[in-house]
């Protein structure tokens, strides 16, 4: 591998039983496309993030990620980035450096807000009495941690990596995104700092548990045209209510238009409103 390292641009290894990214494709610094869906693999190294900064796609489909280092923020060429149907329970701060990125797809994951209570984590260390204790038992972190520190009177402030987005705010940094994805997952809420992506073209939140639409979001994202929130909490009369809908719901309806005059015709359900009529 290492022969071909100073002019290979695609490594395609899907469908393999990798389980860990050996060290040798660190050393293919000129890869453009690293394919690695439908395999085991349960981490992403800081390592490969730092050493494939010429990235443009990375595809880590269907295998059982659970978190990306914050060092995926170095592969700033990176245009496409897909992880659907892994683990990930929150997205870095750092994917708001991805300014190359055009599409994100992370569907079928377990993004959801984080906050204390809902992080677990193993090997808590304390100072009783001067006596000193270790537990490697996993335990609910926010109950345990603040009746440990209580005992000894000590303020304990929470990492700010245990608060967090389903959909982090610096996405919005990613201006040349027009694409996301992220249904099936555990999300509440859209922030309403995407609505300073105004190229995007296409906002895909199926099979969450979604409430409302900021109306900045209709209103910032131009030239957004498919918004889908089937399987939602949110109805269409709420939905059509939001401010910005009319101008958004205008642009959904040229996309249609435009393709019945290209001769394609539109399906017996009619127009995809992106969301479900309650019956």
């Amino acid at each position: 591998m290492t022969e071909v390292g100073s002019t290979a641009r695609t490594l395609d290894a899907t469908n393999n039983r990798i389980t860990d990214i050996p060290d040798t494709v660190l050393q293919l610094t000129t890869l453009q496309r690293l394919l690695l869906a439908n395999n085991s693999i349960m981490t992403v190294p800081q390592s490969l993030c730092m050493s494939l900064t010429a990235l443009k796609v990375l595809v880590l489909d269907n295998n059982t990620i659970a978190s990306l280092p914050d060092a995926i923020g170095s592969m700033t060429r990176l245009e496409r980035l897909s992880i659907a149907s892994n683990v990930l329970a929150v997205l870095p701060d750092s994917i708001g450096k991805l300014h190359a990125l055009k599409e994100l797809d992370v569907p079928g994951n377990k993004l959801k807000a984080c906050v204390g209570g809902d992080v677990f984590f193993v090997c808590v260390c304390v100072c009783v009495k001067h006596t000193f204790v270790h537990t490697s038992c996993v335990i609910p972190a926010w109950g345990a941690v603040c009746m440990l520190n209580n005992i000894e009177n000590r303020p304990f402030s929470p990492p700010s990596h245990l608060n967090q987005k389903a959909l982090p705010d610096t996405l919005s940094t990613c201006t040349l995104l027009h694409s996301i994805n992220a249904s099936d997952n555990y999300i509440t809420s859209i922030p309403s700092s995407l609505g300073q992506l105004t190229n995007l073209n296409t906002l895909s939140l199926d099979s969450n548990r979604i409430g409302a639409v900021p109306p900045v979001v209709l209103q910032g994202c131009v030239r957004l045209q498919t918004l889908s929130l089937h399987n939602n909490l949110i109805t269409i009369e709420e939905l059509e209510a939001t401010e910005g809908y009319a101008s958004f719901d205008a642009r959904r309806r040229g996309k249609f238009d435009k393709k019945i005059a290209g001769g394609l015709a539109i399906g017996p359900g009619g127009l995809d409103e992106g969301i479900d009529r309650r019956r």
